[in-house]
């Protein structure tokens, strides 16, 4: 028989110090239900631990990205999650939570930040198998229906971040160089040759800008000029984050934001006008983008350097982009009522139906590796059994 009250182990890839503050703000909010939390990090991630943010039981799960498979990774995460566990929450690691929902006993809630076409790739692949929620904006559910996704099974989230006391009151810019940011993985070469592309056409224009850069590239032969470059974004603590933002008219973020959400509200609650780095500016709210391609063009870099010099050729301009940003930084909703909507859909949540392990390999990208589902799942039967006696009956999840 089913728990009356969920035990939930959350699971959490803490790509910044902000990620970590969201879930802690949103789960003090919650009812004790929270079994446990599983902090997951890459050994060769550099920034301070967070347990300490959390009220309830705080589990480090560490791991070697360069040398250990996934197959042992996640066979030792799995080991990790309560007998007791109902339900599971993973805001990354869509191979845990794709392979822990075949057993009917657990329930997947797999909360998405950011505004990335992968997401919507998982939501059409396991929307039938896992509750999603979406940390961004109401432009998603639009981009959802349009490709056939029922919304009905999605939850929309918006990101939540403490409402400041009192706000910051905003100031026109009065210095004469317009400061730009730049917070992210340049994961591709082609991703920092475009910030460089554009600092470098920007200078060649006169436009006076001040760039600041954080990123994890370690690459310092290829800092771009002109520009202030922090690297290891893992060791940069919030505040110094926060002090970098707070200074800055323009903020752009990774066409990626995976863990960067709640980086771009807190960045619009200071009035910094948000750009998505494939260079299109938002104009009115920072996740509305309807790009299908993440590939950098010199018409970008251009396109972009042009709207610098507008802003900068016009002051007045800038101030009612960062007076909207502001605003719409408004209506992002207080942790205590994204509890109340994350609590009552958690609790309406069905196990879900068991997906056949051909079926779900079918759905998982190539570079997944099959033989760690059948670990995995098996882990989970065995810790699983005696806690309910319903995980017996997987109805062939592993068979070929």
């Amino acid at each position: 028989m089913e728990s009356a009250q969920p035990q939930i182990t959350v699971i959490i890839r803490d790509v910044l110090g902000g990620v970590a503050t969201y879930w802690a703000n949103l789960l003090n909010e919650l009812p004790s239900q929270t079994a446990c939390v599983i902090l997951v990090r890459d050994k060769h991630d550099h920034y301070a631990p967070t347990e300490q943010l959390f009220g309830c039981k705080t589990l480090q799960f560490e791991y070697d990205g360069k040398l250990e498979n996934k197959t042992s990774v996640y066979r030792r995460l799995v080991n990790l999650v309560p007998s007791a566990t109902t339900d599971i929450i993973a805001n990354e690691s869509i191979h845990l939570a794709a392979t822990a929902h075949c057993c009917p006993a657990i329930r997947i809630h797999f909360v998405l930040h950011g505004d990335s076409h992968y997401y919507y790739q998982t939501a059409e692949r396991f929307s039938d198998f896992i509750s999603l929620y979406f940390c961004v904006g109401n432009q998603i559910l639009h981009i959802l229906k349009n490709k056939n996704i029922d919304a009905a099974k999605c939850c929309l989230l918006p990101p939540c971040i403490p409402v400041p006391n009192p706000p910051p009151a905003l100031k026109k810019n009065s210095h004469s160089n317009l400061k730009i940011a730049f917070i992210g993985r340049f994961t591709f070469e082609k991703g920092f040759d475009c910030v460089k592309d554009s600092i470098a056409q920007c200078a060649e224009k006169s436009l006076p800008c001040e760039w600041t850069i954080i990123s994890s590239n370690q690459k310092h032969e290829i800092a771009p000029p002109r520009a202030k470059n922090i690297t290891q974004i893992e060791q940069c603590s919030k505040a110094t984050i926060d002090n970098v933002l707070r200074e800055s008219d323009v903020f752009i973020l990774p066409s990626r934001v995976e863990g960067f959400a709640i980086v771009v509200a807190e960045a619009m609650r200071m009035g910094v006008v948000p750009v998505l780095s494939d260079l299109m500016v938002f104009k009115a709210h920072p996740f509305l983008n309807d790009s299908n391609s993440f590939q950098y063009s010199p018409d970008q870099v251009a396109l972009f350097v042009e709207a610098i010099s507008e802003l900068d050729a016009d002051r007045n301009q800038l101030y009612l982009m960062q007076q909207r940003a502001f605003r719409d930084s408004a209506k992002m909703l207080a942790p205590d009522e994204i509890a109340s909507l994350f609590t009552a859909r958690i609790t309406l949540s069905k196990p879900h139906q068991t997906m056949p392990r051909r079926e779900l390999c079918s759905r998982l990208d190539q570079s997944f590796l099959p033989n760690f589902l059948v670990v995995a799942i098996r882990t989970l039967k065995q810790r699983m059994k005696s806690f309910n006696p319903a995980v017996g009956n997987i109805e062939k999840a592993t068979s070929l």
